[in-house]
């Protein structure tokens, strides 16, 4: 760990500032002295060793040149086993691990075997995230004699790696960072003053941006700048890494432009790009700059969204119509439509006018689909849409996918699923068009492992397998697969406090691998943790 000269305490090693007070921190360099005479007699030693070794193997060549080719295709082959041995050993040595309560109430982390890998001491935990780190919680007491957690970040070997000291970090699985190594942190200070609530990013090091002299700070991807709002005024700026301003604080709200398919911030000219509103009494506008704060596109309209999709941007203008914009201001479609979607799937996105939807390409070339109340894009091809507050899937020609209205779709890239919370039936569907199953009232989809689908029959849940077949029983109160499809985990049985008390281990087939033992609650999700020695 490393001290903070100013403050006096401690930080992780790779931190560059620390995470109490802001100060820099040293660097810690640690330098050996070399000691001429001693590496000058390993040489010569070393020197005498391959003298010697090259004498041998003069005096014993012609006597092993005799060795049979049956020898050498025999030593061939057992290679090809012990590579074939070696890639088993490196797929069984994977990892896998998840959250999970013992009887006392404490959490910790198991693996697939039922052992316990990170001891059980906090009150709450998370799954892992890919980056080989879990968020953990510990209940405080407060002024006000209530409960409160505050969270920390542990890493593989349970080793806090950040104090439990925060009211609030970011653990979501498979976006805990952003693609830029970044992480949502907030501190709530002491007595838990909801008021004076502040937040900042965490890098993978684990180096903190955040000040109460800001309540919101978030990065800018890796540029090294970033958005953040003056707690004093309310109003956001651009700061550097030493926290001085960039970009003044003159505007209501700064957001970044994603890009809707890589989750990636949008580039010009390598430049990150920003939305940037005024919302004042004199009006509301938008601009577009740069990182720096530097003007792209001016202040011409009402709002800009911040959603990018096939190097479009969705404009509002002064009237409440919509159209879009390439990145450098450029007007592709008019502001006409009542609604307009972000062209996050694909070249074509819907947009509605006097209760009319069409499809509309990136110049604005438009075709009429259907009348309907609303309208919402699900996937390239396929948009919702409602009406009466009935709601259907339609495709890119208009056509309708179900004789019967649902409340919900879902679409991955293999089904179709929707539901009806009053008639309590759904559907799941091929994407061809063939009915998979009606038999449930829920199908809920994953994005990551599309072959398998969560089902609910309204009172429990359980999994079909990729052929639409049953491989969990729809009996349990939880049922979760891991992110890679790996592990299917089924939990049941709560006791009078809501903990699940039977928890069931499954493979991607349905296969039972074990049911915990007595003890064990609350098993989560298994997830592959990297850095896992």
């Amino acid at each position: 760990m490393k001290k903070c000269p100013k403050c006096g305490k401690e930080n992780i090693d790779e931190a560059r500032f620390c995470t109490w007070c802001r100060a820099e921190l040293p660097v810690i360099l640690e330098k050996k002295k070399n000691n001429p005479g001693r590496i000058i007699a390993i040489v010569i030693l070393i020197a005498a060793i391959c003298a010697c070794l090259v004498g041998v193997f003069m005096l014993f060549k012609d006597k092993n040149s005799g060795n049979d080719q049956g020898e050498a295709i025999a030593q061939k082959e057992e290679n090809k086993q012990v590579d074939k041995d070696i890639s088993a050993e490196k797929k069984s040595s994977d990892v896998y691990v998840a959250p999970f309560m013992n009887n006392e109430g404490k959490w910790g982390y198991i693996n697939t075997d039922g052992d316990v890998v990170i001891e059980c001491k906090y009150d709450s935990a998370f799954e892992f995230d890919r980056d080989g780190y879990a968020v953990v919680g510990m209940q405080t007491d407060s002024d006000a004699s209530e409960y409160y957690t505050i969270y920390g970040l542990i890493n593989t070997k349970g080793e806090e790696i950040i104090p439990l000291d925060y009211s609030y970090i970011n653990s979501s699985i498979g976006s805990t960072c952003d693609n830029y190594g970044y992480r949502t942190i907030t501190r709530l200070p002491y007595p838990f003053d909801y008021e004076e609530q502040y937040s900042g990013v965490m890098d993978k090091n684990g180096n903190i941006m955040m000040s109460p002299e800001y309540s919101n700070i978030s990065n800018i991807g890796d540029s090294g700048y970033y958005v953040a709002c003056e707690a004093e005024t309310g109003m956001y700026g651009i700061i550097d890494e030493n926290y001085e301003w960039i970009c003044e604080s003159e505007y209501s709200g700064i957001y970044k432009v994603w890009n809707g398919s890589t989750d990636n911030l949008v580039k010009v000219n390598e430049e990150y790009l920003l939305i940037a509103v005024y919302d004042f009494q004199e009006g509301h506008g938008a601009e577009i700059i740069n990182e720096y704060g530097g003007t792209i596109v001016p202040m011409e309209y009402y709002d800009i969204n911040a959603q990018c999709g096939m190097n479009r941007l969705i404009v509002e203008n002064s009237e409440g119509y919509y159209g879009a914009i390439d990145l450098n201001g450029n007007l592709e479609i008019a502001c006409q439509y009542d609604e307009l979607g972000d062209f996050s799937y694909d070249e074509e996105t819907y947009a509605m006018k006097d209760g009319a939807v069409f499809a509309v390409d990136i110049y604005g070339n438009e075709r009429f689909l259907t009348n309907a109340d609303d309208c919402w894009q699900i996937d390239s091809n396929l948009y919702e849409v409602g009406i009466n507050e009935n709601w259907s899937v339609i495709d890119s020609n208009g056509e309708y996918l179900f004789s019967e209205t649902y409340d919900n779709h879902e679409v991955n890239e293999k089904y179709i699923a929707g539901s009806n919370e009053e008639n309590k039936n759904g559907i799941l569907m091929l994407k061809s068009g063939e009915v998979v199953s009606t038999e449930y009232q829920k199908y809920m989809l994953s994005y990551k492992v599309p072959d398998i689908v969560k089902i609910y029959d309204g009172a429990n849940y359980g999994m079909l397998g990729s052929n639409g077949e049953l491989i969990v029983s729809c009996s349990y109160d939880s049922c979760e697969i891991s992110e890679d499809g790996v592990y299917i985990t089924a939990d049941r049985q709560r006791d009078e406090y809501g903990n699940y008390t039977e928890c069931t281990l499954f493979d991607s087939n349905g296969n039972e691998i074990r049911t915990f033992d007595t003890g064990i609650y609350n098993v989560g999700t298994f997830q592959k943790i990297l850095n896992a020695a």
